[in-house]
C-alpha cells in the first residue's frame, strides 16, 4: 500500500512506540476539575496503521504524531490502553483520558470532545465484498438489498452513518478481523469499513486477493485529534493546534506512516504465524 498517497494534516520526525499502562492506574493523574499534571493519551486499538494495540503497547502513526506534538509543547504525557473503541469513547467522556489520537468529529462526539482545528488525515469508507462476488453497487441505496456488517463504534463519516442508521439493518462486529471472517463465511454480503485500516489488515494478513473494495467509496471524511471536555488539559488545545499547523507545514509525516506500515505488517505477520490465516470456505 502506498501510504504516501494519503492526504494528511500533520508531520512527525519518527514513529514512537509507547508502553501503555493500565487506564485504571492512570486515571488518578487527571481527575476532572484538577490541574493538568500530565496528558493521558489513548487510541483506537484496532485502526492500523494509525493506531493499534499489540497486547502490551499502543502503536501507530497517530500515536506518534500526537506524542511528538506534546513533546514539543513540553508536556508530560503517558499513553494508556483504554480497551475497545466504545470503552475509549466512554473514558474520554468521563475525563479519565485527555486525548484520543484520531477519530471522526461526529455531532454526538462534539458533546464531550473538543477537536483539533486541522485534520490529521482523510479516511474514506468502502464496501468490501468477496473478490469473486458479483455485487456491484449503483449508489448507497443498493445496500438495502444485502446483509451488511459494520464494526461497533466506528464512524464512517459524511452522512453515511445517518444513512446506515435510517435505512439499513446491520450486523455489528467487534473488529475488522471478525467482520472479514463473517464475510468469508457468508454470514454477511458486504462489510462497510474505513478503507485504510481495512487495507492494512488485508495486506498484513495476506488476504488482499480474497476481498475487494467496491469503488467509488461510499464516503470520505477527515479524522481529528479529540480532547476531552472533562479534562483540565483541554485548555492547551490552542497551543496544540499551533504546533500541529507548524508540523503540517514541514511535511514530515510520510516517514512516520512508512514506519507504522512496516511495523504493523511485521506485527500481523507474527500473529498470523501463531494463529493461522482466515479459513476461506469453498463456494
Amino acid at each position: 500500500m502506498n501510504w504516501r498517497s494519503l492526504t494528511l494534516g500533520c508531520t512527525v520526525l519518527a514513529l514512537a512506540t509507547v508502553v501503555a499502562p493500565s487506564l485504571l492506574h492512570a486515571q488518578e493523574s487527571n481527575a476532572p476539575g484538577a490541574r493538568c499534571k500530565e496528558v493521558l493519551v489513548s487510541a483506537d486499538p484496532d485502526f492500523a496503521p494509525f493506531a493499534w494495540y499489540d497486547g502490551a503497547s499502543l502503536h501507530g502513526a497517530s500515536v506518534a504524531v500526537v506524542t511528538s506534538i506534546l513533546q514539543r509543547m513540553g508536556l508530560k504525557f503517558r499513553v494508556v490502553y483504554s480497551g475497545p473503541f466504545p470503552r475509549l469513547l466512554a473514558a474520554a467522556k468521563a475525563g479519565r483520558i485527555d486525548i484520543i489520537t484520531e477519530l471522526k468529529a461526529t455531532p454526538e462526539r462534539h458533546d464531550f470532545l473538543r477537536f483539533s482545528e486541522l485534520p490529521l488525515f482523510e479516511n474514506p469508507s468502502a464496501a468490501y465484498v468477496l473478490a469473486d462476488s458479483s455485487i456491484r453497487l449503483r449508489g448507497r441505496e443498493a445496500l438495502a438489498a444485502y446483509r451488511v456488517g459494520v464494526t461497533r463504534g466506528t464512524a464512517q463519516g459524511g452522512d453515511l452513518d445517518d444513512f446506515i442508521a435510517e435505512h439499513l439493518g446491520v450486523d455489528i462486529g467487534p473488529g475488522i478481523r471478525e467482520n472479514f471472517e463473517k464475510l468469508a463465511a457468508g454470514r454477511i454480503d458486504i462489510f462497510i469499513s474505513p478503507y485504510y485500516p481495512a487495507e492494512a489488515y488485508l495486506e498484513a494478513s495476506g488476504l488482499q486477493a480474497k476481498f475487494r473494495a467496491i469503488k467509488p467509496f461510499l464516503a470520505t471524511d477527515s479524522s481529528y485529534v479529540g480532547w476531552s471536555k472533562a479534562s483540565p488539559c483541554s485548555a492547551r488545545l490552542a497551543e496544540f493546534d499551533q504546533k500541529l499547523a507548524a508540523m503540517k507545514a514541514d511535511g514530515e509525516l510520510a516517514r512516520a506512516l512508512d514506519l507504522a506500515d512496516r511495523e504493523w505488517r511485521e506485527h500481523r505477520g507474527d500473529a498470523a504465524s501463531a494463529s493461522g490465516p482466515i479459513e476461506i470456505p469453498p463456494r
